[in-house]
């Protein structure tokens, strides 16, 4: 959603329009409620609502419909299921609009982007609720969709913090990246992180407003790092808290914790050691294993009906 924001944004504010392309719902098609594509005045085209040669039908209707600066609702099979499309024509006038929700977005706080489905289909971006899922209004004149996937905090700038951030930042994440090294938390590093805090990490750790939907992620350059900031961290609720390390390391850093009076239940409540297992050595290997199981937190606890 950020990123199709953003380049919606950088558009809108050359004079361009914009075709956005929404799931409203789905019955047994590739993707759910929410999936989108951008489709631009030069032919490009940013984000899926499934692939194949249903979205290729899709987009050759949204850039005819983008040329006409048409905006309605229509049916879709695909794969043996059928989705309800909505196509939105953005226009310049609705720059501010998009500048909020783009605000909103990269704040990674929750936040909705809410669509008039009648009339001249006006879009509101609003801040708060909880609802983690895109969906219609019961009486089915509004279609409201959230505008941010979660807010990962990711202490420590290392080789697998550096190929995870980008994973983080593709699948949805508003990734905020944490270390005590200035030379290594560097934005050519980073480039795909919404924020980038240098400072002392356990400071850091304790200065950072967490919330109960946020994800940690714990891989600092130090096993009394590692341990400051999960003391920190665990003394409230979060959605996900994981930390990079051994057997040995994961069990000193427990007892240290228990120590500290942190509840044996949140201790056990950390992925550690961190990510699915999938055999992963490499950096890059890990990072896959630790987005996909933040993945796979993030649908838990939206509800989804696909694990």
């Amino acid at each position: 959603m950020i990123e199709i924001l953003r380049e919606t944004l950088a558009r809108l504010r050359r004079g361009e329009s914009v075709m956005h392309v929404t799931v409203l719902a789905a019955q047994e098609a590739p993707r759910g409620a929410g999936a989108k594509l951008a489709v631009f005045e030069d032919g490009a085209v940013l984000g899926t609502v499934g692939g194949g040669e249903t979205e290729r039908g899709v987009i050759e209707t949204a850039r005819r419909a983008l040329k006409e600066r048409r905006s309605f609702i229509e049916e879709a099979r695909s794969c043996g299921g059928r989705a309800t499309l909505l196509f939105r024509c953005v226009r310049p006038e609705e720059a501010e609009t998009l500048r909020e929700a783009l605000t909103l977005a990269q704040a990674g706080k929750p936040a909705r982007m809410e669509t008039r489905l009648s009339g001249a289909m006006e879009m509101q971006a609003v801040s708060g609720g909880t609802g983690a899922h895109a969906a219609c209004s019961e009486d089915g004149e509004t279609f409201s969709e959230p505008l941010s996937a979660g807010r990962a905090y990711v202490f420590g700038g290392g080789h697998v913090s550096r190929a995870l951030c980008p994973l983080l930042a593709r699948t949805g994440f508003c990734v905020t990246v944490l270390d005590d090294r200035e030379d290594v938390l560097t934005e050519s590093a980073f480039p795909d992180a919404e924020a980038r805090i240098v400072g002392p990490l356990a400071q850091s750790a304790a200065r950072i407003s967490l919330e109960p939907n946020d994800f940690v992620v714990v891989m600092t350059h130090g096993h009394h790092l590692d341990y400051e900031v999960l003391r920190e961290t665990l003394r409230q609720p979060l959605a996900y808290v994981g930390m990079i390390g051994s057997k040995k390391k994961i069990g000193a850093i427990s007892a240290r914790l228990l120590a500290d009076g942190i509840p044996q239940e949140r201790i056990d409540s950390v992925h550690m050691p961190i990510g699915l297992a999938i055999g992963a050595e490499t950096p890059e290997e890990i990072a896959v294993s630790i987005a996909a199981e933040m993945i796979r937190c993030r649908a838990v606890r939206a509800g989804s009906t696909k694990l």
